[in-house]
């Protein structure tokens, strides 16, 4: 079996890229021959596209032109999902003046594909509703080697435990950051990541919390901070789930999380979940998870998710479509 994955232009650090590269390796792990497309080849066999959106409109009208079954994982998110389709509606009469908006790039790649997998069941009732057939559910995964993840490393270098970690991006809107640093002030916290501007760097010293740039994601460092934390603390205003969280879950860390996005669907009750657009709310529920023992239904939940198992179920809906 032959899959070509189609990835946006700019696509970079982060969960879709790390979905990308995990389902890749597990795919070739059980036998499927799996490339990255190029633009200047012609894809072959089934395409595979990560994100819809009008960065990948033209290439997914490629694909259909040229025959070739299209699978889409969309990822996204509506905050006004009720009003998803009412507003695509408008969006298609306005494109008859040729006034495009990205809710109608989504709308048309969904149309055009053989197959949509969503990653949350939220996902995949705002595909149906845009009028997507074929809409089977495929969660997003987390590597089992995190439940293995000793604090030891990280103790030994920064010679600290039990303390609050974020990890990812830093000063974007959605992630929510601003917010989570208001939140934290006074607690004993570290911030792994790449900060998007130098006010919130600045604010971050500001508030004696301990600042590391980004790790790779293969980071034996990366890991041992999960499991050197207590707390971790991912208030984005949504998360598709948050591989982040779920890492830090499985490694030993009480997760504190928004409500909105699916992450229900992954964290069930075992999360603490904050209202992200209010400070107090962060901050009580980061201090109800340090003061709580650890979760360890979490890890038994979060174990259904491994990428090994989400690699099985995506092998099935391939030989559905090939």
């Amino acid at each position: 079996m032959k899959v070509s994955f189609g990835v946006p232009p700019l696509w970079v650090e982060g969960g879709l890229r790390h979905q990308v590269l995990s389902l890749k390796r597990e795919l070739e792990k059980k036998g499927v021959e799996v490339e990255i497309h190029s633009p200047e080849k012609k894809p072959s066999g089934i395409f595979h596209l990560f994100k819809a959106s009008f960065s990948t409109h033209e290439l997914a009208g490629r694909v259909k032109e040229a025959g070739i079954p299209l699978i889409t994982t969309p990822v996204f998110y509506s905050s006004h999902p009720s009003l998803f389709p009412f507003l695509v509606k408008i969006d298609s009469f306005f494109s008859r003046f040729k006034l495009f908006s990205e809710r109608y790039f989504i709308k048309e790649i969904l149309t055009l594909s053989d197959l949509v997998l969503p990653n949350t069941e939220e996902e995949k009732k705002l595909c149906e509703r845009l009028g997507a057939r074929n809409v089977k559910l495929l969660p997003v995964g987390v590597e089992e080697r995190f439940k293995d993840a000793s604090p030891e490393e990280f103790v030994k270098k920064y010679g600290i435990k039990d303390f609050v970690l974020y990890a990812g991006e830093i000063g974007t809107k959605r992630k929510n950051t601003w917010r989570v640093v208001e939140a934290l002030k006074g607690l004993p916290v570290v911030f792994i990541g790449n900060p998007r501007d130098e006010k919130i760097l600045e604010k971050i010293k500001e508030y004696k919390f301990l600042w590391i740039p980004e790790l790779p994601h293969s980071s034996s460092l990366l890991a041992s901070a999960y499991a050197a934390s207590r707390v971790f603390v991912l208030a984005s205003l949504y998360e598709t789930p948050g591989i982040s969280a779920m890492e830090a879950g499985l490694a030993g860390a009480n997760v504190v999380i928004t409500p909105y996005g699916g992450t229900k669907e992954y964290f069930g009750k075992y999360a603490f979940y904050c209202n992200p657009y209010s400070v107090r709310s962060i901050r009580e529920k980061v201090i109800e998870a340090m003061e709580s023992p650890y979760r360890k239904k979490l890890r038994e939940r979060l174990l259904q998710f491994t990428w090994e198992r989400i690699t099985e179920r995506l092998v099935e809906y391939y030989s559905w479509i090939s």
